[in-house]
């Protein structure tokens, strides 16, 4: 089972990679494929949960093998795993936002702004990208999902 830093740092180390380089596919969309069986290319299908996952098994973390954001929280539950929106999010969390429609790993809680967090998700304009939110009464958080880690 990995660290919370070590997936933290394979997510990073993504920043950037873009379906109009390729990357994406080559380092994300194809080890995800080759873990579930499946062909799924990145420039015609969502993939923000694809990346979670492709980091998740390229740690080798127990994960789901679900491509849906959906999916994703409902194994969450079924593992016990889940927190609400109303709950204090910590690096690491996997966060599910706007209907379950994106989600993304949180990389730290913005120390300059009290109340937000910093996530990366794929899938984000096209590309693996870092996004801010307020989390205290935010209504586009569907909540978070914790994953394994050795350290939490």
């Amino acid at each position: 089972m990995p660290t919370m830093q070590t997936v933290r740092k394979k997510a990073k180390s993504f920043y950037n990679y873009s379906e109009s380089n390729g990357k994406a596919q080559k380092y994300i969309i194809k080890p995800w494929n080759k873990w579930t069986g499946r062909s799924v290319n990145c420039k015609v299908t969502p993939w923000c949960q694809i990346f979670v996952g492709s980091v998740m098994h390229q740690c080798k973390a127990a994960y789901t093998k679900t491509s849906g954001c959906k999916q994703a929280i409902d194994w969450y539950k079924s593992k016990k795993r889940w927190k609400a929106r109303s709950a204090k999010p910590k690096v690491g969390y996997q966060i599910f936002v706007n209907g379950h429609k994106h989600t993304g790993l949180i990389t730290s809680i913005d120390s300059k702004r009290k109340g937000y967090l910093i996530y990366i998700s794929g899938n984000c304009n096209n590309a693996v990208k870092y996004s801010s939110i307020r989390y205290t009464s935010n209504k586009k958080i569907d909540g978070y999902g914790i994953p394994y880690y050795s350290d939490m």
